[in-house]
């Protein structure tokens, strides 16, 4: 059986009715020969994914999966009866409940603005409670729903149910609380002078006996008398060493222990006594979370190397250890225990996927196929028939377009170094997807070449960064459509180096970003220009070069060039020259074509084959009330010949990162921050 009648018998499978089968069992000789249009049509008409989720309205397949998949996860937690797992994301993108067992999104959750400091269920697991420094929600485990809002810094639940919420007062400097059941303020002595709040981390939790309430301030772990308000105990431990302003510490489920981290090793403290139970010895790393074992028996411990340690707290020993691979980014951000304790949930800094282990043997459950964060590259086959995919997780991933599976991943594990991200570093992916170009480390004197398809390192080229006291540049790489030559650009000079012999062919003034023409013989450029910097009133020109000779051909004035693409047959360079404006150009003459102005500010974008047509993508941002954000993105086709709008498309992947048309112009392929991609049906937009 062909992949594509066994993709036929699926959809009959999931199509409810005689007729809809009927018309599915039609299809089986047509979609072998078909190919991969028609088996995406197929897909779309059962309107879920190879998981069995929705599709959103509009799409026709999804690479990848939503399961345990969100937007930038900063926090996540279990609840009570472990058959459901919280994750909330910072800056306004929000939060999910998900079954615990299957991965399935249950409700997406709004949250406030700004960080996460926050995420925990009420003792019944009947509520959570979500937020940070700009306020927080309670929400109805059952359904969904927001209870109400607290405008608070921190919030804890006491042993009997009852929530408690902390604040800093910005005129006093003093914390104070506030307790559902009788509404009372009650302030805590001893925080009198208080820099606003500034370099405390209140809302730890709750003795055993629900008579001490935990805070932090600084590097002072303080435990206060919930009727009183009195201090009555505190521990001291050193952050600086950590690197952090703040060091992670973690209450035990009972109240008994608190861990906190200093001089490289974890401290375990008696509650009651004040003891120092234990000093275990830390991450090779700096520690960046600890989690407790609902028992209070195990502690995990996450590391910015990506290694997962757990103890036996009985005996202080190390029971396992792992390294989280395909992360990208390193380092962890937060851990959970199931109530079982047969499943530790991690996810990294960035990372916009929860995975799962097991935290005896440190095996994976389910272990994910495709990204771990957003895809930031998309690269489609000749043929049309696969789709390459890269992300700041170091992934590069071929899609087979027919079964929408995986045909393999590398995780470029190397690529990676355990401080300096890809942000900092720079990647690119090769126009066929077989090759990477990117830089170990901000220190490091070469740039690295990275074969996708063989996965080994077939060269390097020596970088060459100009750097000062106050401007530290790395160069950047680009390469040109035919993937022979390579642009390394500093905001000071672009140099164009031959891959075969690694020698370099010209130099050119300096920009960022840039881009090749599809023949490769033209480069264009945005950046300062020598003796005419922004800081002294100049402005950052966009620049049009022979990429052969290095002579500049065209420049055009520009406040500031986000993106540059060309159109496909190179006679004309889109310049998003604002956050919601572009320009077309002609890089014949030199005018300018069209003037497209947005809606919202430009993510990626992309002309179709045929260059009637361009893709860019966006997000709203809707101010719900009190600064709670729901953000949703957008894509927009337009007309390059009128500049009119012709179509747009509400995404729910957070945000399009990634955009790419296959080479006959009627799919659109958007890649998320979610890690998934969107198959979008863009044929006969242009009449």
């Amino acid at each position: 059986m062909t992949r594509a009648s066994a993709l036929a018998e699926e959809a009959m499978k999931k199509t409810p009715g005689i007729k809809g089968k009927l018309t599915c069992l039609a299809l089986l000789l047509c979609l072998a020969a078909g190919g991969v249009g028609l088996a995406i049509w197929v897909r779309s008409k059962v309107r879920s994914d190879l998981y069995g989720d929705p599709l959103p309205e509009g799409a026709i397949g999804r690479l990848g999966t939503v399961r345990f998949r969100h937007p930038s996860i900063g926090r996540i937690a279990f609840a009570p009866d472990g058959k459901i797992l919280a994750s909330a994301s910072p800056n306004g993108v929000g939060g999910c409940l998900w079954d615990a067992a299957t991965g399935r999104p249950l409700y997406r959750l709004s949250l406030p603005d700004g960080d996460v400091s926050s995420l925990r269920f009420s003792h019944d697991g009947k509520t959570l409670v979500a937020g940070g420094s700009l306020g927080f929600i309670l929400a109805d485990v059952a359904t969904g729903k927001e209870i109400r809002r607290l405008a608070k810094r921190d919030v804890a639940f006491s042993r009997d149910g009852n929530l408690v919420s902390a604040e800093i007062s910005l005129v006093s400097g003093e914390l104070l609380w506030d307790v559902t059941t009788d509404g009372q303020r009650r302030r805590l002595a001893g925080l009198k002078g208080l820099d606003t709040g500034i370099g405390l981390d209140t809302g730890i939790g709750f003795s055993a006996d629900g008579k001490l309430f935990a805070s932090r301030r600084d590097d002072t772990i303080q435990f206060w008398d919930v009727i009183t308000g009195q201090q009555v105990r505190q521990f001291t431990f050193d952050h600086k060493v950590t690197g952090f302003s703040f060091a992670p510490i973690a209450l035990a489920p009972d109240g008994n222990i608190v861990a906190s981290i200093g001089n490289a090793e974890i401290r375990l403290w008696d509650v009651g006594t004040g003891k120092l139970l234990f000093e275990l010895e830390g991450d090779d790393a700096t520690c960046t979370t600890l989690a407790f074992s609902l028992g209070g028996k195990r502690l995990a411990s996450g590391g910015a190397s990506g290694t997962v340690r757990v103890w036996d707290l009985s005996t202080g020993k190390e029971l396992s250890r792992w390294h989280v691979p395909a992360n990208g980014y390193r380092s962890l951000s937060s851990l959970a225990f199931s109530p079982d304790g047969k499943v530790l949930a991690s996810v990294g800094s960035n990372e916009s996927a929860i995975r799962r282990w097991n935290p005896t043997t440190g095996k994976e459950i389910d272990p994910i196929v495709g990204h771990t964060g957003r895809v930031s590259s998309l690269r489609f086959a000749p043929d049309g028939k696969s789709l390459t995919s890269f992300g700041p997780d170091w992934n590069v991933v071929e899609w087979d377009l027919v079964t929408q599976r995986a045909r393999g991943g590398l995780f470029c594990e190397p690529l990676g170094s355990t401080a300096v991200g890809w942000q900092k570093c720079g990647a690119e992916l090769s126009p066929n997807g077989n090759a990477v170009a990117y830089r170990r480390s901000e220190s490091d004197p070469f740039v690295y070449l990275w074969d996708t398809v063989n996965a080994k390192e077939f060269g390097k080229i020596a970088a060459n960064d100009r750097r000062s006291e106050f401007d530290e540049q790395l160069e950047l790489p680009r390469f040109s459509a035919d993937g022979s030559h390579l642009a390394l650009c500093t905001s000071d000079s672009i140099r164009l180096v031959e891959l075969e012999t690694g020698k370099e062919v010209c130099r050119l003034g300096g920009g960022w970003p840039v881009a090749f023409s599809p023949d490769g013989k033209l480069l264009a450029s945005a950046g300062e220009v020598p003796g005419n910097r922004v800081s002294d009133g100049g402005t950052l020109p966009v620049r049009l070069w022979n990429a052969a000779t290095g002579k500049e051909l065209q420049s055009w004035e520009n406040k500031g060039t986000y993106w540059l693409v060309f159109s496909p047959d190179g006679k004309a360079l889109f310049a998003v020259d604002g956050s919601k404006s572009g320009r077309l150009l002609d890089t014949v003459s030199g005018k300018e074509i069209l003037r497209f102005e947005g809606q919202f500010r430009i993510n990626s974008l992309a002309f179709s084959p045929s260059g009637r047509m361009l893709a860019t993508s966006g997000q709203i941002s809707w101010d719900l009330a009190n600064r709670d954000y729901k953000r949703t993105a957008v894509i927009q086709l337009w007309d390059v010949f009128s500049g009119k709008e012709i179509r747009k498309i509400e995404s729910p992947q957070g945000a399009v990162t990634a955009l790419a048309f296959t080479p006959d112009g009627r799919t659109l392929a958007s890649g998320g921050a979610d890690t998934t991609i969107l198959l979008w049906d863009v044929s006969g937009q242009l009449k």
